[in-house]
């Protein structure tokens, strides 16, 4: 610094010398010249005198001496006399000659009528003097013509110039190393300070304390040291002294703070709103963020963040930064943040919980706090608190299903989900599969029917996925795995056994091993054999099947359970079952061979054919409401499913068919009405634009539909449009005796 303000200052005198120099020698050339042209001049007028006088007296050596005595003048070049008629008297040198071209110059009859008595010309470096030679009368007598070379007086100039330019330089240098080295004296106070300065900057050392350097003889003589400066030197030492206290403060309190940082068990950094993050953080954050150089970490990799979330989290940065609310309504503005949680891969895998915490200055954000929490050991004991309230809410609905279940439903319902899990599990790869997925896909849907109609909705959501599953499977869609499908299956096993095990405990014994007896058929048989009347073999094998029929109400209570279930998850309002034969008696495996078909039918009224709440309470329809009857006809068994929703529309239907390519345009147009609402059989066909739990699949009428054929039944429907829809199912008696098979 010192050498610099040296530099600084000797280069300001020296251009400051030169430019004096430059000023002076100009002055003095300029000096020169015009004493030059006045002498020029003097010469001139003094040679118009002497010729005039010579003319006058007829004296041609008097002319010739005062040509001599001209030629001495430096510059001069010739000279020559003239009469008045502009002829030659007299020329010196002898040779020297008047030129054409400057006759024309001067303009002799012009000059002759000015009152000027000399005109002068300036040609390159010459200059030519035209004077009137007048006698004592005032007429002109003749002319003179003198000729000068101004290069001459111009060179004698510049010779006087480089001799001033020589003294004032002289001068110069010893003006600038007398004001020089007075400045030095002057500065050195100040210079030593500024070096002490940047010796403490550069060390941050502020033990270091300022020297006052001892002045010098010719300092102290003229007291060339500024008292100021003396007195800045005293200030910042007393600054240093105020400043190395605070630093011994403030050391102290960063080692508290650093020690309270230390101790706590979240993770603490900041970070300022143009994203750079400040290096003082908490040794617990070191551990959870995986780094310990934050000041040179990004928060993209802090928060493991990817591209995309990157991005949402600069505009939440700027609207928390910019928002006018945003401070005062922190907690919300930083629930917005994308960064909440994030899953740190250290040395253990642990879930990082993260809270921003706002630092204002002027009321305004400067730095968000951010604090860490290891929310692992939470998180484990939350999934495991879920897990054991899904296996509680598993476990009694296994409960629940089973005690409001009779033992021959159950019984019928167990054998059939082992045999559909038996077929599952003979699957042994992807290629199995794939052969008959869409023999499997309807009987996981059939038995999802059945198992949530009973009420075991934890096998019903396993089931879900399986048919999820199968769905992918169907699309060859490479995404699912043999062994994702593996693991899948095997949480429905296990769910499947529970609900066996469960039904050992609550049974004990197989349902098979015993009946339930309708007590008025009892009565009847016992009235029929204590009468003493005759019966045959025959008959009494007759009465004694009877017994084993049951009251059709009885075996409806799984389907009030189906519509209580989906009514509310589909958040309809729907009355129960309607049960319009209740004493009609039919035995259980004639039912059993129906049942597929019944759930299929009365899942589709509660999701397709009854209206949401609103649209019946515009249309002033009230709750829901289903219905089913059972009566014998000719040795065969009708069924009948009515509904008073929104019915069938045979236009839809039909449009519904040709766009999911079922049938042609060309086809639909020949359809009756019937025929088109008949195409609600077709493999395929669904009116469900989403997939639900209930429908969507285009499985359930098609299914029904199989099911009557394979029991060489018939099944018709009726629909009046907003009104509803019935089904009705007929399929012959199993039972040798149609007395047997269904009564009132």
């Amino acid at each position: 610094m010192r050498r610099k303000i040296l530099i600084f200052v000797f280069i300001s005198m020296l251009i400051t010398v030169i430019l004096s120099c430059a000023i002076l020698a100009l002055f003095n050339m300029r000096n020169t010249l015009a004493y030059a042209q006045a002498q020029q001049n003097f010469q001139v007028q003094s040679t118009i005198s002497a010729i005039n006088i010579g003319l006058s007296e007829g004296l041609i050596p008097f002319i010739d001496s005062t040509f001599s005595n001209v030629a001495a003048n430096q510059g001069f070049v010739g000279g020559i006399v003239f009469d008045s008629d502009m002829n030659e008297i007299r020329a010196f040198p002898t040779d020297h000659q008047f030129e054409d071209s400057l006759r024309e110059s001067f303009e002799i009859n012009h000059f002759n009528e000015a009152d000027n008595p000399t005109k002068n010309i300036q040609v390159a470096q010459s200059a030519y003097t035209l004077a009137k030679l007048i006698d004592e009368e005032g007429d002109i007598i003749g002319y003179l013509f003198l000729s000068f070379d101004n290069s001459i007086i111009r060179k004698a100039a510049q010779k006087s110039l480089l001799q001033a330019l020589g003294i004032v330089a002289v001068v110069s240098v010893i003006l600038l190393i007398v004001i020089a080295s007075c400045m030095t004296i002057m500065i050195r106070p100040l210079l030593a300070l500024i070096e002490f300065i940047h010796r403490v900057k550069d060390n941050k050392d502020f033990s270091l304390r300022f020297d006052q350097p001892k002045a010098g003889l010719i300092a102290q003589v003229l007291q060339l040291e500024s008292e100021e400066i003396i007195s800045a030197q005293t200030a910042f030492n007393s600054m240093v002294d105020m400043v190395e206290a605070l630093l011994i403060e403030l050391a102290q309190k960063k080692h508290e703070i650093d020690d309270i940082l230390n101790s706590i068990e979240q993770g603490i950094f900041t970070f300022n709103i143009d994203q750079t993050v400040n290096s003082e953080h908490s040794a617990k954050a070191e551990i959870l963020f995986n780094t310990q150089e934050f000041e040179k970490a990004k928060l993209q990799d802090l928060f493991d963040l990817d591209d995309d979330q990157m991005q949402r989290f600069n505009k939440w940065l700027v609207l928390c930064s910019t928002h006018s609310r945003a401070l005062k309504q922190w907690k919300a503005f930083s629930r917005l943040s994308p960064a909440q949680e994030f899953t740190s891969t250290g040395d253990l895998t642990s879930i990082i919980d993260i809270e921003y915490r706002p630092i204002t200055s002027n009321g305004k954000l400067e730095k968000i706090m951010v604090l860490g929490r290891d929310i692992t050991k939470e998180r484990d004991a939350e999934t495991a608190l879920i897990n054991s309230r899904q296996e509680q809410e598993a476990l009694m609905g296994r409960v629940a299903a089973l005690i409001n279940s009779s033992a021959e439903e159950i019984k019928d319902y167990i054998d059939y989900a082992i045999a559909e899990m038996k077929r599952l599990n003979n699957c042994k790869d992807m290629i199995d599969i794939i052969d008959q997925v869409d023999t499997l896909f309807r009987s996981v849907h059939t038995l999802k029917g059945h198992a949530g109609t009973l009420g075991f909705n934890y096998f019903s959501m396993q089931l879900a996925v399986l048919e999820s599953n199968l769905r992918k499977i169907a699309k060859f869609d490479d995404s699912l795995s043999f062994a994702d499908w593996k693991e899948h299956l095997d949480k429905a096993q296990a769910e499947h056994n529970q609900i066996i095990d469960m039904k050992n405990k609550i049974f004990h014994r197989q349902s098979g091993d015993r009946i339930s007896i309708d007590k008025r058929l009892f009565d009847n048989l016992v009235e029929t054999l204590q009468s003493g009347a005759s019966y045959s073999n025959h008959e009494i094998i007759d009465q004694l099947n009877q017994l084993d029929t049951q009251s059709f109400d009885s075996y409806c209570q799984k389907y009030r359970n189906l519509i209580k279930r989906f009514a509310l998850n589909l958040d309809k309002k729907i009355d129960p079952l309607v049960v319009e034969t209740p004493d009609a008696l039919i035995h259980r495996t004639e039912l059993k061979r129906i049942d597929d078909a019944l759930v299929h039918i009365i899942r589709n009224a509660i999701d397709h054919g009854i209206e949401d709440e609103k649209t019946r309470f515009n249309l002033r329809k009230g709750s829901g409401k289903i219905s089913i009857s059972l009566h014998s006809e000719n040795s065969a068994n009708i069924l009948t499913i009515k509904d008073d929703g929104v019915g069938l529309d045979p236009q839809k239907f039909a449009a519904i068919a040709v766009e999911k390519a079922l049938i042609s345009a060309e086809e639909s147009l020949a359809l009756s009405d019937q025929e088109k609402i008949n195409l609600i059989f077709m493999p395929g066909f669904t009116s469900k634009t989403e997939i639900t739990e209930l429908s969507g699949q285009g499985v359930g009428m098609d299914a029904v539909n199989d099911i009557m054929k394979e029991l060489n039944g018939e099944i018709s429907l009726h629909s009046d449009l907003g009104a509803g829809t019935s089904f009705t199912l007929t399929f012959p008696s199993q039972i040798q005796n149609p007395s047997i098979g269904v009564r009132h």
